[in-house]
């Protein structure tokens, strides 16, 4: 209790995590269009009565912002070009005025509400690493949407693809902007997230990203987020380290933001080879599950070369399947492929067209993919 007693926003937080979840179940659009802005707009002013009136307004790192603010853009350049390679979908909001206005109270009213609580919970309990540990929990769990997390928990796929997508990408932002509001201050967390919020609810189009893609984009853009300001934090602060240290961490942070930007773009398929997880054992003992599959991206002019015993990545029945091409079939005029895996005793099903091959394994690196195999695995169990 007297944890509590010294952290009364905290446990302000959870108990309003609790009334989160039951009114979710309750009425999801009274909870979201009334109760959750309220909520936030409250407790936003209960934090700017306590605190002094230049507290949060002075931020002595000013390019600190200016870097995130040119990172987002540039983030946001780079998602609209992948749009153009993978195509669009229309946004889920409505964009007349008075919609508009709506939708940013009601979506950034909470974000910033959530980056005022945290500054406040870290700047009063800097030496306390378990109170900045349970704090970061629950404005993770107070960001979840309830209301789509109960509605896939029937399907264990499209859970395991929420988790990915959507709250694995979450726990990472909400660490790094722990991280960024105990080094520094609210307002670097706040500017990731208010920008990004008003570009989502402005456009009206947005990458029609898959869940792999999605969750993928979000954790490498917060590892460049976290390299960018390691490496502004050396530039900066001339006296933190010696000259020399400083240059040799300077490098450090450039290579580290390069790999990420590289990896970034391999991981979306920017480039002509892309990565797949192994999820079963059907093509053993050439590669087995928990192994990452390389494979390269055909073209239509390239699809000729499939010959039998290529081993092929295509989609079939909303899933994609990494088997060997045993034989081929003219039909038409058409070329169709019979795939089977190495350890099957039959054939697959269906025969597979040109359209449904995404590309040709070209090798694979062993147990990499095991961490999505075991996650998988445990939610259908």
């Amino acid at each position: 209790m007297k944890f509590f007693t010294k952290n009364k926003l905290l446990l302000v937080m959870i108990i309003y995590l609790f009334v989160t979840i039951a009114l979710y179940k309750y009425n999801v659009v009274f909870y979201k269009n009334i109760v959750s802005p309220i909520f936030w707009l409250v407790t936003s002013l209960y934090i700017l009565g306590r605190i002094k009136r230049n507290y949060f307004l002075v931020n002595k790192n000013k390019k600190y912002v200016i870097s995130l603010t040119i990172l987002i853009v540039i983030y946001a350049i780079f998602c609209y070009l992948l749009g153009l390679k993978i195509g669009f979908a229309a946004s889920p909001y409505k964009h007349s005025l008075n919609y508009l206005l709506i939708n940013i109270i009601v979506q950034t009213l909470p974000i910033c509400s959530i980056e005022l609580v945290r500054e406040f919970i870290i700047k009063k309990n800097k030496k306390s690493k378990i109170t900045i540990i349970i704090s970061t929990v629950v404005l993770i769990l107070l960001e979840i949407n309830y209301n789509k997390l109960t509605g896939l928990t029937q399907d264990k796929l499209l859970l395991f693809k929420y988790i990915c997508s959507d709250i694995l990408p979450l726990i990472f932002s909400s660490i790094l902007y722990t991280y960024l509001t105990f080094k520094n201050s609210y307002i670097l967390p706040l500017t990731i997230k208010f920008i990004s919020n008003i570009l989502l609810l402005i456009l009206p189009i947005y990458p029609d990203l898959d869940w792999f893609e999605r969750g993928t984009l979000y954790i490498l853009f917060d590892s460049i987020t976290y390299c960018i300001f390691k490496y502004r934090a050396f530039k900066y602060e001339p006296n933190a380290y010696r000259e020399k240290i400083r240059k040799e961490e300077k490098v450090k942070w450039k290579v580290s933001l390069i790999f990420y930007v590289l990896l970034m773009c391999f991981m979306l398929g920017v480039f002509k080879y892309s990565p797949i997880t192994i999820m079963s054992n059907s093509m053993k003992p050439n590669f087995s599950r928990g192994d990452v599959v390389i494979y390269k991206k055909l073209d239509d002019s390239e699809i000729k070369d499939i010959t039998t015993g290529s081993i092929i990545i295509f989609e079939s029945s909303n899933r994609t399947i990494v088997h060997r091409v045993v034989a081929m079939e003219n039909i038409d005029g058409t070329i169709y492929y019979k795939t089977k895996g190495d350890s099957n005793n039959s054939l697959d099903n269906k025969l597979v067209s040109f359209r449904q091959i995404k590309g040709i394994y070209v090798f694979h690196i062993k147990y990499l993919g095991f961490p999505s195999v075991w996650l998988y695995e445990c939610l259908n169990n």
